[in-house]
């Protein structure tokens, strides 16, 4: 069984004494591929890497498992999720009907303020990309979609959108990496873009549909790989 060694998330924040600031530490871990699937969190490794108290520990180990991040077996611990073939179907099942409700609204073309900074986000989603910097990949790409799904004005499904999203990176992570999937899918933002200027919501329906999708087959494709 793998375990997580004593790595350094004391960048999250000083000693660590809240479970929050442990938290988001273990999470951009885990979202960036330190601890990749199947890897066991040890208490007293994180306590050493973090100085936080051993009631902070667990209580961060338990909000990874209320998120789908990790798994708690009895007498094994806490280990980093993992997904089978059905379950990955299911997540982006979801995450299409979702995504393509928070889009539904940009029916007319959007405020030129917005495609600015669409535009700069995709920039920088890009120059993660060529730096093959996951943690930052994946935090511009959920800037971007965050700013494309604020036109819907439903707290509760920006939410279920961004849990969703969350889960479909750590299958992101443990997979096979491709320059080509994450090139498609740069392009798909810029043409889902240039729809939301238009005002073309068929287009842009489209384009997201495709761009779930595509993600989804090369995950399940490269599953065993």
């Amino acid at each position: 069984m793998r375990t997580a060694k004593n790595e350094d998330l004391t960048e999250t924040g000083g000693r660590g004494g809240q479970w929050q600031v442990v938290y988001d530490g273990l999470q951009k871990g885990i979202i960036s591929g330190r601890y990749r699937s199947g890897v066991r969190l040890i208490e007293d490794d994180i306590i050493e890497a973090t100085g936080a108290t051993r009631h902070a520990v667990r209580k961060a180990f338990d909000e990874l498992v209320r998120l789908g991040l990790a798994v708690r077996y009895p007498h094994r611990g806490v280990q980093v999720r993992s997904f089978t073939a059905s379950e990955i179907w299911q997540i982006y099942e979801v995450r299409e009907c979702l995504e393509l409700k928070a889009i539904s609204y940009y029916t007319e073309p959007a405020a030129k303020e917005l495609v600015r900074k669409l535009k700069a986000i995709v920039s920088d989603h890009e120059r993660a990309i060529a730096n093959n910097d996951l943690a930052e990949m994946y935090l511009q790409n959920n800037l971007l979609h965050e700013a494309i799904y604020q036109r819907c004005e439903n707290e509760f499904l920006l939410d279920a959108i961004k849990h969703h999203s969350l889960l479909s990176h750590l299958i992101h992570t443990n997979s096979v990496q491709s320059k080509d999937l994450r090139s498609k899918g740069a392009k798909d933002h810029l043409t889902m873009i240039q729809a939301i200027e238009k005002g073309d919501q068929k287009t842009l329906a489209r384009t997201l549909r495709n761009h779930i999708r595509t993600f989804r087959d090369y995950y399940l494709q490269h599953l065993t790989s």
